[in-house]
């Protein structure tokens, strides 16, 4: 597997092949172009933190406990205390769903738009000129086909098309996470000791075991990271078109 660490190492490793092609262009690169790159590390660097935690926070063995929570706080307790330097959240049982489903979508949200951060960055290096909702990878790897047709980037890319995917079954659950009843996302088992498992119509293809929190969470960040790793050794490779 991979892990952030690692994701990170690639990020910065690419950052710095990006910045010695961009400095050594003639004639100068545009300021533009720095703050692109600029922007594209800052980021990817925060969505690989966001994904992590988020990660963590889901795949946290707390869920199993949900039947002993209560409805109500009790007297006196803050949603938020600072206690002995640390930040504690208090959450009665209603809350906490909300709080799971809500950490939930940011973390298959920041995985699946880790390719569109790429995909800016690109289209800017690359001076593609697509505009808005094009702007994404597939839209990308299509332009950047008819230039380079065997540009080491475009497996990577190519890799995320079929369904069943790790960046389909992302998409799939952001977009479920924002138009479905969130009681149709996430099911828990009543009575079960179980981390509360994904919708089988949104992984059909993955058993329960697969779809528990537990095991989806880090398989999910271990498909990003793989991906981060794998743009940053194709375009450190070759970062022009």
């Amino acid at each position: 597997m991979s892990d952030w660490e690692s994701a990170l190492r690639a990020v910065a490793s690419l950052n710095q092949a990006l910045m010695l092609h961009v400095e050594a262009r003639i004639p100068p690169a545009s300021q533009s172009l720095f703050e692109s790159l600029n922007n594209w590390y800052h980021s990817v660097t925060k969505k690989v933190e966001s994904i992590e935690l988020s990660k963590e926070l889901v795949g946290s063995g707390v869920w199993v406990r949900f039947g002993e929570m209560g409805q109500n706080l009790p007297a006196g307790l803050e949603l938020l205390e600072v206690r002995a330097g640390f930040l504690h959240i208090n959450l009665n049982a209603k809350d906490a769903n909300t709080f799971l489903l809500s950490t939930f979508e940011h973390l298959v949200s920041s995985a699946k738009n880790v390719t569109d951060v790429y995909a800016v960055l690109l289209n800017e290096l690359w001076q593609l000129n697509l505009r808005g909702n094009n702007r994404n990878l597939e839209r990308v790897a299509r332009e950047a086909r008819l230039r380079n047709n065997v540009h080491p980037f475009l497996p990577v890319a190519d890799a995320l098309k079929p369904q069943g995917t790790w960046f389909s079954v992302a998409n799939d659950v952001r977009n479920a996470c924002q138009h479905r009843d969130s009681t149709g996302i996430l099911i828990t088992r009543v009575g079960r000791n179980v981390a509360p498992c994904i919708d089988k119509d949104l992984c059909p293809a993955k058993s329960e075991l697969d779809r528990s929190l537990n095991n989806f969470c880090p398989w999910l960040a271990d498909q990003a990271y793989r991906f981060i790793e794998a743009a940053g050794a194709a375009l450190s490779a070759n970062p022009q078109l």
